[in-house]
């Protein structure tokens, strides 16, 4: 509804051409002897997993996902309680899932050790991806410039989702029982996405903030089509502001 209109079409975030195949050139062995770094930007259920990486995975790097969901699940895997039980027979009726996407169960422990494998892969030169929801950009950020100061490439991928689209995702999942106990309203929602468009699109419209990252990309779910692909984020746009 009116949520859908304030928040823009995708093509307000781009300042540049679209590319059907962003980072194409590595399945050609271009590039692929370095280290790439894929930080995953996107609210719950706006197709991280389904649409942006399983396009990564399309590229011929050997890739660690470095996911905190998938850190829950291993944890909940040898866990004792009532929702690692929970999460072990939903498993065995309908296979491994998103089941613990909106838990805070171990969410401190899942972040910890998240952060582990992901300096462990960087000491071992390993192409990972990270996942994130953009809420904390600044954070973000940081971690982007640390990981670039240690000589990898970081590429900033993302979806684009509307507020409606984005709800029936969610609602389904709860629906379905796989939200195990965390439940969110359509307000809630709805402003978890426009504070995530607003931080994406500060980012690709910002200079300073874009040359954060080597490449940067926004996929339309809704359309099915790349709406933002900057291969090169230190040329300047002609909507850019004046230099300082």
């Amino acid at each position: 509804g009116g949520g859908g209109s304030r928040l823009g079409r995708p093509r307000r975030f781009a300042p540049s051409a679209h590319d059907a195949s962003p980072l194409g050139e590595l399945r050609s062995g271009k590039g692929a002897d370095e280290q790439h770094v894929f930080i995953v930007v996107g609210v719950p259920g706006s197709g991280k997993d389904t649409v942006i990486k399983r396009y990564l995975r399309t590229l011929g790097l050997t890739l660690l996902d470095a996911s905190a969901d998938l850190v829950k699940e291993y944890l909940a895997a040898w866990g004792f309680d009532e929702l690692s039980v929970l999460v072990r027979e939903n498993n065995a009726r309908c296979g491994p899932g998103k089941h613990l996407l909106h838990a805070q169960y171990l969410h401190r422990e899942s972040l910890l050790l998240n952060e582990q494998i992901v300096e462990k892969a960087l000491d071992d030169s390993r192409s990972t991806i990270i996942e994130k929801t953009l809420h904390d950009a600044d954070h973000v950020l940081e971690q982007a410039r640390r990981i670039s100061e240690r000589g990898c490439k970081v590429h900033l991928f993302g979806t684009f989702i509307t507020p409606l689209k984005n709800w029936d995702f969610l609602r389904n999942r709860m629906l379905s029982g796989q939200a195990f106990g965390r439940y969110i309203t359509k307000q809630q929602a709805v402003s978890s996405l426009r504070q995530y468009h607003k931080h994406f699109s500060a980012i690709v419209r910002e200079p300073e903030l874009r040359r954060t990252f080597d490449s940067i990309h926004l996929y339309d779910v809704m359309k099915g089509e790349w709406c933002v692909s900057i291969a090169e984020t230190s040329v300047r746009y002609i909507d850019d502001p004046p230099d300082a």
